[in-house]
């Protein structure tokens, strides 16, 4: 499937610098606000103001010719705070993928949940996915609907739960009994635990014979249990900083076929207890952050960003490129470039300086001298050539005249141009201008650094006030 480009004259082209170990298949990705900030300033305003408050004109495209559709979910656009949040699916992800994100459609609307590349096809491998820092935290991404409930007095903000000290006051998914019997599952989920957490993250089944799947921190270790047994960390994981954890069983056997991984690294430095056969069919709710009186655990207002649940056991190689992708976006992909149609868009990186000075005052005939130069370098710039304006205006002029000084070094010359002479009785009425334009334009070299400067003279009985501004177009 394609869009008519013609419909979406912008696109962004965002290109992927991280290589998996191998390829990952159903490869869900996420672009933020800090790969729209990898961008020159201009270019990053640019996208804001074209881009549709809440993203429903944004698609992403495998290929620059609209082609290659892909699924996408736009959790947060606001182009107030210039937030981004969007999640995408690739089918094939081996790192030569580059994503073409397409907007400034103002007929075009938020794809429908269930189209073809809406927000349910994102999501179409796993059970449940929380987005517990979007407008709707509590609602299952998936087209399973497993939304969670807020039980007691549990309330939630930007991520943290608070009033959440014990089982009466917990997230609930009603009719959904997590991943059941014997298959592969992952319950993955972002968070930034310090060494003395003490919460649960999820858990599912019945209390009363502790037939259940839980998923916690423990004093600051990271720990999953099942009917009793236990697989956890042999010491602390939190430093307070945002991390990604992992929980995976990738067998029927716990804690004999269970791994757990942080930020993509396998822990090898674990506690285990003793093996069970995973052939129940737990039957209870899903609780998010939430453990029975008999953990008794506490939410100390830690932040959750996602929770995944998924009825296979992730390859090591996706958990890395999730992780990698979610944890430093910054570097998973490289620097996005700006495309109207098939032209780029460029924006001028170097640097830009206009400044005035003014020489003596004179009540006779003396001449009276006023300067104003522009400075522009394009050291650092990625641009083949660059026009600068600038213009400097001198106020009571009787008579005047405009030279060239100093001939340009690039394309083009200087032309000054006087507007207006005034005879001295006008002075009485009015303040007359000269106004004198000077133009740059060369081509981009290393350290490339040009200085022109416009002298003005003239017989004058008022002081020269000099003043100017500086406009840069890209070229």
């Amino acid at each position: 499937m394609a869009i008519n480009t013609a419909d979406w004259p912008y696109h962004l082209r965002i290109p992927i610098d991280y290589v998996p170990s191998s390829v990952t298949a159903g490869q869900v990705l996420t672009v933020t606000e800090a790969t729209i900030e990898k961008m020159p300033l201009a270019l990053q305003n640019l996208f804001w103001s074209k881009v549709k408050n809440g993203g429903g004109d944004l698609r992403v495209c495998e290929n620059v010719d609209g082609s290659g559709q892909l699924p996408i979910e736009v959790v947060l656009c606001d182009t107030v705070s210039k937030k981004l949040i969007v999640w995408v699916r690739i089918a094939s992800f081996d790192g030569s993928n580059v994503l073409h994100l397409f907007f400034k459609n103002d007929s075009a609307s938020a794809l429908p949940v269930a189209n073809t590349y809406g927000q349910y096809a994102v999501w179409q491998d796993f059970e449940a996915v929380y987005h517990f820092r979007s407008p709707d935290p509590l609602v299952d991404a998936t087209s399973n609907v497993r939304h969670l409930n807020s039980v007691g007095n549990a309330t939630f903000n930007d991520g943290v739960i608070d009033s959440h000290n014990d089982f009466n006051n917990r997230l609930v998914a009603t009719g959904y009994n997590g991943i059941t019997g014997d298959v592969d599952r992952t319950v993955t989920f972002l968070s930034n635990p310090t060494q003395n957490s003490d919460y649960g993250i999820t858990t599912w089944g019945a209390s009363a014979d502790r037939e259940r799947w839980s998923v916690y921190f423990d004093n600051g270790a990271f720990r999953t249990e099942i009917q009793s047994s236990y697989h956890y960390t042999n010491s602390w994981t939190g430093d307070g900083n945002f991390k990604r954890f992992t929980s995976i069983l990738s067998g029927n056997t716990f804690p004999l076929n269970h791994s757990l991984r942080i930020n993509g690294t396998e822990i090898t430095d674990t506690r285990k207890g003793s093996d069970r056969t995973v052939d129940t069919n737990i039957g209870a709710d899903v609780i998010v952050n939430g453990f029975d009186n008999f953990l008794g655990d506490q939410f100390g207002g830690e932040e959750l960003k996602e929770l995944w649940y998924r009825a296979e056991a992730i390859s090591p190689s996706k958990d890395k490129v999730e992780t990698t992708n979610q944890t430093n976006e910054p570097d998973f992909y490289g620097v996005p470039s700006v495309f109207y149609g098939s032209e780029e868009i460029r924006a001028f990186t170097g640097a830009v300086s206009l400044s005035t000075t003014t020489v003596g005052e004179s009540y006779k005939r003396s001449m009276l001298t006023a300067n104003a130069s522009i400075s522009a370098s394009t050291a650092g710039s990625f641009l083949k050539r660059v026009s600068v304006k600038a213009v400097a205006k001198i106020k009571a002029m009787v008579s005047g005249q405009a030279t060239k000084k100093v001939p340009l070094a690039g394309s083009s010359s200087i032309k000054a141009t006087t507007h207006a002479t005034a005879s001295k009785k006008s002075i009485l009425s009015g303040v007359t201008a000269i106004k004198t334009f000077l133009t740059s334009r060369f081509y981009n070299k290393a350290d490339n650094v040009e200085t022109h400067t416009i002298t003005i003279q003239g017989q004058l009985r008022e002081s020269i006030e000099v003043k100017g501004f500086v406009n840069t177009n890209r070229n």
